[in-house]
């Protein structure tokens, strides 16, 4: 029978048990070492390379079942938020003038910079609308440098369905596509500090795994324990199949082998997913792209206009 770390399992009853508080801190202090021999066996190499302890940490999962004809955007509120002092936020936002193609850029940003100084929001480093967006990243390779230029990225809510086009495939497997929120909030400080307080990742029926950023590295042990306990904790109850649909757990990073904090020998003819009418119609959440007008959304993606 397998071990998950060291402990063999011969029952599923003691798989449930695998993932606890215990084995969870375990996975933590073994994936810390081994960050730490990484970086030390590269200064050996290179001296002078700047390495940090700013990995971030992933949660990723294996599942019994694939989700057949669903695609389902899952956000988990973390206990401890992964933006620091150092962390770089980028805001996408609409255009002021969307009708006038030659209107000029700075006008907006101005705008909405004037916007986030009144609700108090210190947190975000950088606004790009919407046209600066068209404009100046429509290559490839200025995508990749946008991505990687900052840490988190936010959307206004009603731009949201262009953006999977305008970014294109770089910011889903760096995994960090917008963030969608409300810019006409009255509690728009609250609703950036819970959009930078939150995991989410779009559960897709492409494979049977998927990852996600849960903490970093530099965290303290117990703040990164309390994020993969508050993630698995949602998991187990938003995915379909619940947790007789997980197959596994585990925490990597970058650079790591994943480390497993649970494994189930479960059957997977044994589980249960519910499968989904292509007709049947559900509720619609944050559909911002036809305003004042009503709307069927149905599971397979098709709206329906009223």
């Amino acid at each position: 029978m397998p071990e998950v770390l060291g402990k063999k399992i011969n029952t599923q009853e003691e798989v449930h048990e695998t993932c606890n508080e215990n084995s969870v801190m375990k996975a933590i202090s073994v994936l810390k070492s081994l960050n730490d021999k990484f970086i030390n066996d590269k200064l050996k190499k290179r001296p002078l390379l700047d390495e940090t302890s700013e990995s971030p940490v992933f949660l990723q999962v294996t599942l019994k079942k694939i989700p057949q004809k669903q695609l389902q955007m899952i956000k988990i509120h973390l206990p401890h938020s992964l933006i620091t002092s150092t962390s770089e936020v980028c805001l996408i936002t609409g255009d002021l003038e969307k009708r006038n193609l030659k209107a000029e850029i700075e006008p907006v940003i101005l705008h909405y910079k004037d916007l986030l100084k009144k609700h108090g929001v210190t947190k975000v480093t950088e606004v790009i609308p919407l046209r600066q967006l068209r404009t100046e990243y429509k290559t490839f390779e200025s995508r990749r440098h946008l991505v990687g230029a900052y840490d988190v990225f936010l959307a206004d809510k009603k731009i949201a369905c262009y953006l999977p086009k305008l970014l294109g495939k770089t910011f889903f497997q760096k995994r960090k596509f917008p963030i969608q929120i409300n810019m006409k909030a009255v509690n728009l400080k609250d609703q950036i500090e819970k959009a930078l307080s939150q995991a989410e990742f779009s559960l897709a029926c492409r494979g049977s795994s998927f990852a996600f950023e849960v903490a970093r590295l530099s965290m303290e042990n117990n703040d990164i324990l309390e994020n993969i306990m508050a993630s698995v904790k949602l998991l187990a109850d938003k995915l379909p199949g619940k947790w007789d649909n997980i197959f596994g757990i585990y925490i990597k990073t970058a650079r790591s082998k994943a480390i497993p904090i649970y494994i189930s020998f479960g059957n997977p003819n044994d589980v249960t997913v519910k499968k989904v009418r292509e007709n049947e119609i559900v509720e619609a959440e944050e559909l911002s792209t036809f305003p004042n007008k009503r709307v069927k959304v149905y599971r397979s993606g098709r709206v329906i206009v009223v």
